[in-house]
């Protein structure tokens, strides 16, 4: 019976590694977040944030091309059309990619709570416990919550990925979705600009900033976001990154 409560004891400190309940959630959230969180492009919120991303992005690149045609040799609509379908694949690939990471890291974490569940229970009920009173449950109803929820291993699992780990299950699409969306974004706003460039003069420039413009709006409304704050600052960056090649362009003729 002793050697039993020792055991317990020493799972128990190896669970929260000599730390409170509390502390123990604190550095659960955080870690999750961080393995969550990924570098630009990977950490994406669904297939309408891929297919405005990949539309800014197909606006640059129109940019940056209409500057090679122009400053430095001639490019044929051949060459566009090379250059959109590689693009295109690249982003539609690569946001199914992503995607299919995403999953495999949400699943990771799934089955390591799952296993945390299964075995180191009586923690598991500690964290919840703490979870519970900070949101002022006290008493025989919190007892009573408790005792529900540890009945139900699927329903202990889904509670602890959204309250200790901070993770909304629901929030991720498939990977295909997310590719389509990047599909999208690049083929509209490359049918855009490329009829621009055949009936406006300098057309690349004056839509590539009015497609960045309006996806960002859209990108701030979808995020609920400061929409002028995110125009202003994605044009600035188009204007930024044009004028580079502009400038760098003109000085390797020069």
């Amino acid at each position: 019976m002793g050697k039993g409560c020792c055991g317990g004891s020493s799972n128990k400190q190896d669970h929260f590694k000599g730390k409170s309940a509390f502390e123990h959630l604190k550095e659960a959230r955080s870690k999750t977040g961080s393995r969550m969180d990924e570098a630009h492009g990977l950490n994406t919120k669904g297939s309408m944030i891929c297919a405005l991303d990949a539309a800014k992005e197909t606006a640059l690149l129109f940019c940056l091309l209409f500057f090679i045609e122009h400053f430095s040799t001639d490019l044929s609509f051949t060459t566009y059309i090379y250059v959109m379908m590689g693009w295109l694949v690249w982003k539609a690939a690569r946001g199914g990619f992503l995607g299919w990471a995403r999953l495999e890291k949400l699943h990771r974490v799934i089955e390591e709570e799952r296993h945390e569940i299964e075995y180191n229970r009586e923690q598991e009920k500690e964290e919840l416990i703490e979870l519970y009173r900070l949101k002022g449950f006290e008493g025989d109803l919190l007892n009573q919550v408790i005792d529900v929820l540890m009945a139900d291993d699927n329903r202990l699992l889904g509670i602890m990925l959204e309250e200790e780990l901070g993770l909304r299950t629901g929030q991720y699409e498939h990977p295909l979705k997310l590719a389509f969306g990047n599909l999208c974004g690049v083929l509209i706003s490359a049918i855009i600009l490329l009829c621009a460039s055949f009936f406006i003069p300098f057309g690349v420039i004056i839509f590539a900033f009015i497609i960045v413009g309006i996806a960002a709006f859209f990108h701030a409304k979808i995020e609920g976001i400061r929409k002028m704050h995110m125009v202003v600052w994605n044009m600035a960056c188009l204007f930024i990154a044009t004028g580079a090649a502009y400038f760098i362009s003109e000085a390797l003729r020069s």
